[in-house]
C-alpha cells in the first residue's frame, strides 16, 4: 500500500474486500482492494488518470436491455458520451440522478449494488461484458424499485415526484 501512495486506516481486511486508505498524493480517502492495488499497482480513484474524474459533476444512471432483461447502475461524466455508448449497445435509459462529484454518485452507485448483492441476494446477470458487475436480472428488481432506494438514500424518503426521467442525458433516438 505505502508503495501504491496509500496509508492503510485500518488492519488488513483481506486482498477482496475494501481497505479504508488515505491517499498520500491528493489527501483523500479512498477504498481500493490490496488484489486491485498489487495488480495495477495504485489504488486511488482521485489520482487515476483513467476512467471517471471523482472530482467532477457526474450522472448516476439506471439503464435497461429489454432484448437481455437486464438492469445496469452506473456513473459516468456528465461531459462524457458514455450513455450514448451504451444507446448503440441496445440499452435505454430508465433514470438519472445528477451529483455534484463523481465521488458523491460512486457513493449511491456502490450503495445500489451492495443492496443488490447483500440484502435481495442478487448476482450479476451478464459476464465478461463491460460494467458486468453492475448488472441484475430485470425480473429481480423493477426500475420502480431501483428508484425508490436511490431517492431513500438521497432523500430520506420517497419524493412526490420519485421518477426521474433521462431529461438532458436521454440517448440520441439514432445513435
Amino acid at each position: 500500500m505505502n508503495a501504491a501512495g496509500l496509508r492503510p486506516l485500518e488492519p488488513y481486511p483481506g486482498s477482496a474486500l475494501p481497505w479504508r486508505s488515505h491517499c498520500e498524493v491528493c489527501r483523500n480517502e479512498v477504498t481500493p482492494r490490496w488484489a486491485n492495488v498489487r495488480h495495477r499497482g495504485r489504488g486511488c480513484i482521485f489520482c487515476a488518470a483513467w476512467g471517471i474524474d471523482y472530482s467532477a459533476p457526474a450522472v448516476l444512471y439506471l439503464i435497461e436491455d429489454t432484448a437481455r432483461h437486464v438492469r445496469k447502475i452506473g456513473i459516468a461524466g456528465l461531459t462524457t458520451t458514455r450513455l450514448a455508448v451504451w444507446g448503440r449497445r441496445g440499452w435505454h435509459v430508465s433514470s438519472t440522478w445528477d451529483f455534484p462529484t463523481g465521488a458523491a454518485a460512486y457513493r449511491v452507485e456502490q450503495a445500489v449494488i451492495t443492496w443488490w448483492r447483500r440484502t435481495l441476494c442478487l448476482t450479476s446477470k451478464l459476464v465478461d461484458e463491460d460494467g458486468w458487475t453492475e448488472t441484475v436480472d430485470a425480473d429481480s428488481v423493477t426500475s420502480e424499485q431501483v428508484v425508490s432506494y436511490v431517492d431513500v438514500l438521497l432523500f430520506g424518503s420517497k419524493p412526490v415526484e420519485a421518477r426521474h426521467p433521462a431529461r438532458e442525458h436521454e440517448l440520441p433516438a439514432d445513435s
